[in-house]
């Protein structure tokens, strides 16, 4: 039986480092599923500052400091930076750590949309109502991103005023709209 082949990821306006630059040349194994480098090297680059200084993170979700292996190594790492940002719905070990945390709203707190093809290789997409007000500081990580890239650059990248006007941006390939998924809660199944 042949070895399955992997399509690499195709991002416009992304461009792939070459090995040499790459900072998991050394990582053939993750670099072949997800086609970019694995952000777990980057812990040898805040160290060492090779092939160039990491002097700050933000961190989206899971818990760096003991889930990515080697967890003395990242939590030197870790304490090396000069900024770390994490945006999560915990306090976790790596957001004790950081020096600003931005706290994330929950599902029940937020709309969704839910690509059951992406997820689970099923046609299905649909979305959800949030069943309660986003509580203390919590936003959206849409939100979150968005008052982040308006501050960097300007809102003529980042125009949304709310979840639905991003997700209409995601669907208009399909045809699908949110005011046919808003009238559909059990979703739309699509090819």
């Amino acid at each position: 039986c042949p070895a399955p082949k992997f399509a690499k990821l195709n991002v416009e306006g992304l461009t792939r480092p070459s090995e040499e630059d790459s900072i998991s040349a050394k990582y053939p194994i993750y670099d072949m599923f997800v086609g970019y480098p694995s952000s777990t090297t980057v812990t040898d680059a805040i160290i060492t500052g090779n092939p160039y200084p990491v002097k700050a993170l933000i961190f989206h979700g899971g818990n760096q400091a003991i889930t990515w292996p080697n967890s003395k190594k990242v939590n030197e790492a870790l304490s090396n930076l000069d900024l770390l940002v994490v945006i999560d719905m915990f306090m976790t070990d790596t957001a004790e750590r950081a020096d600003l945390f931005l706290p994330i709203s929950t599902f029940l707190e937020r709309k969704i949309l839910v690509d059951y093809h992406v997820a689970a290789q099923i046609p299905r997409i649909l979305r959800t109502e949030p069943v309660i007000e986003p509580l203390g500081e919590a936003k959206e990580d849409w939100r979150i991103w968005s008052e982040l890239g308006i501050k960097m650059v300007g809102n003529q990248y980042f125009p949304w005023e709310d979840a639905d006007d991003i997700y209409e941006a995601y669907l208009k390939p399909s045809g699908i709209t949110i005011d046919e998924l808003k009238q559909k809660p059990g979703g739309i199944e699509y090819a």
